[in-house]
């Protein structure tokens, strides 16, 4: 809910110098998207983040050794 969300930032905002992006997590504190601040404050206490978030696709590891064509092929969503 984002009014859970806004609770957190007003928690954490006294030592951020300026905030424009939230970066939303899981529970495991992976990056699963981003939500602007603008959009968090308004839209309704009771609006879902991940509705209003914007998706990121999950990462995957590539090996260093790895050939390009390998590289490009596994960075796709």
């Amino acid at each position: 809910m984002t009014g859970r969300g806004l609770a957190l930032v007003r928690r954490t905002a006294p030592d951020a110098e300026t905030i424009y992006q939230l970066y939303v997590l899981d529970e495991r504190r992976r990056l699963v998207g981003t939500l602007s601040l603008r959009e968090l404050i308004l839209n309704s206490p009771a609006s879902s983040v991940r509705a209003l978030m914007t998706s990121w696709c999950r990462p995957r590891w590539i090996c260093p050794r790895k050939r390009w064509r390998a590289l490009s092929a596994a960075t796709t969503c």
